[in-house]
């Protein structure tokens, strides 16, 4: 009966300090006038920055095909966000 009070024990505090809070991550592109905002959760920034950097380009770049200028400018503005 100890035994299986004591892994239950290490079992809670196991899946208590494992689990991560949710976190709120804002961001904020401009790129030729257009303003694109993003609020994403996430327990991890860099899997957020990820996601927002591929939601800003597609965003951005729209169904047209682009000059490869263009392209990178978009790169540029999705892989810098501004956080508020």
């Amino acid at each position: 009966m100890k035994g299986f009070i004591f892994l239950n024990l290490i079992l809670i505090v196991f899946f208590t300090n494992s689990a991560k809070a949710l976190e709120k991550f804002q961001f904020k592109y401009t790129f030729q006038g257009d303003r694109l905002f993003l609020t994403q959760e996430a327990e991890d920034p860099n899997q957020v920055l990820k996601l927002a950097a591929k939601i800003c380009f597609k965003h951005f770049k729209g169904p047209e095909k682009i000059s490869e200028e263009k392209g990178l400018d978009i790169i540029d503005i999705c892989a810098n966000p501004k956080n508020h």
